[in-house]
């Protein structure tokens, strides 16, 4: 009985249930959205007249580029290293994928900052730093990874926001539950910029995530075809835990607190930045270079275009690894002790025609501008105005087995706390 009794305390000291007290919207960051056009390159450049402009693009394609022996004996003739440079000159420009943006009734076209992916270049909003993302001194200098300007202001992941005043904090949280209280945009594509070569797949790749995490666009994610109204309804899954188990190892409460796991290049500990780490480390051993999208030291390669297909074949043992260890980590990259996700149901409609778009603009050079592109409406709101968290709390403590030992004794044996001191006694005071 008394090691059934360890082997629950040992094996299932921990319980998660749902606080008692519900959460504001307000009191939670608004996700953070980055947006991938796949129309990848400008119409107005001419890909094929530099052979550097050509293999930097074939880096974002699909895999089908990268698999195929006839294209890797071409790859293998050419070596370049400027892929990110070139992908900057070639990709769409913000200003030329949103068109309009409002989050809390506040125009916010200026708040997508640019960000590098591992489908290219994308841009995000209420986004981290690369202040607040990344550790000072590891990266390299020869591009940024985030171009997000503003610095975290108060809030933190695990006090939440420390002011009333929302303008003064960031990132930004929104006001309210619904439509009105969410981020509406417009997203826009020349006609001439779309191609179905490099991607099978065309419109917007679009990933919500905590600001605290690099976004793994190719991971996860929404995708808003052109001419659709798109509508993500979002349902923050937030996880606490109590104070007690800050004792506990990690591994039997299955989390880390953010003092516990420091990582390499991060300054923040999320399960998904840790991934990002991991995979990161496992392609540099595997192919002796790392993706461009990926986190790097000073003087560590970039893969040439030749070398995708190792990336690619990384990652996917990387899942073998882990399938092979019974479920577990190959990374030990387990969740955050305090941690937001982000769900979303979809909703999408297509629109009836260009003509709709005419409608919002009066003047005969609007609707021929608008002729000739793709436009997509894209809407983020909260669900709720309140969401239930969950807690990770002490099932089974120290206190609970001593006790349960106690009892168990004392049915079974008789035994109490003065019998065993007259043991003691009778075995060392007496003769």
């Amino acid at each position: 009985l008394i090691e059934n009794v360890y082997q629950k305390w040992n094996n299932n000291p921990v319980i998660v249930t749902f606080d008692e007290r519900p959460l504001p919207v307000w009191a939670l960051p608004f996700p953070a959205v980055t947006i991938c056009p796949q129309a990848t390159i400008r119409s107005n450049i001419n890909l094929f007249s530099r052979i550097d402009r050509l293999m930097a693009v074939l880096q974002i394609c699909d895999e089908f580029f990268h698999v195929k022996s006839k294209y890797l004996n071409m790859y293998h003739q050419v070596s370049h290293e400027n892929i990110v440079p070139v992908l900057q000159k070639l990709s769409p420009l913000v200003n030329q994928t949103i068109l309009t943006c409002r989050v809390n009734g506040v125009r916010c076209n200026e708040l997508f900052t640019e960000t590098i992916t591992d489908e290219g270049i994308c841009f995000t909003f209420n986004g981290f730093s690369s202040y607040d993302m990344f550790k000072d001194g590891v990266l390299h200098d020869e591009y940024q990874y985030l171009n997000e300007p503003k610095n975290v202001t108060n809030w933190s992941m695990d006090e939440g926001y420390t002011v009333e005043n929302s303008r003064k904090a960031y990132p930004i949280r929104a006001l309210g539950s619904g439509f009105a209280a969410g981020l509406t945009m417009r997203l826009m594509a020349l006609d001439s910029n779309i191609e179905e070569h490099c991607r099978e797949q065309q419109g917007f790749k679009v990933t919500i995530h905590a600001p605290n995490e690099y976004p793994q666009v190719s991971k996860k994610f929404s995708l808003v075809t052109h001419s659709h109204d798109v509508a993500l309804a979002v349902r923050p899954i937030i996880m606490q835990t109590s104070f007690e188990l800050r004792d506990y190892d990690p591994q039997r409460r299955n989390c880390y607190f953010h003092y516990e796991r420091q990582l390499k290049f991060f300054e923040v500990y999320t399960q998904a930045n840790c991934e990002v780490e991991c995979v990161t480390n496992y392609t540099l051993e595997a192919c002796g270079c790392v993706k461009f999208s990926m986190p790097r030291s000073p003087g560590t390669r970039l893969c040439q275009t030749s070398e995708i297909i190792c990336v690619i074949n990384a990652e996917y043992n990387m899942l073998k690894r882990t399938l092979e260890e019974s479920g577990g980590s190959a990374c030990d990259c387990i969740p955050s002790c305090i941690s937001i996700q982000y769900d979303a149901e979809i909703t999408q409609s297509k629109k009836a025609s260009r003509g709709i778009i005419w409608v919002d603009f009066c003047n005969r050079y609007l609707i021929l501008y608008f002729s000739s592109r793709q436009i997509s409406k894209l809407a983020i709101y909260f669900k709720e105005v309140q969401f239930i968290t969950s807690k990770r709390s002490e099932l089974f403590g120290l206190t609970d087995f001593v006790a349960n030992c106690g009892g168990i004794l004392g049915l079974c044996l008789g035994v109490s706390l003065f019998s065993l001191i007259e043991l003691l006694y009778f075995c060392l005071a007496r003769p």
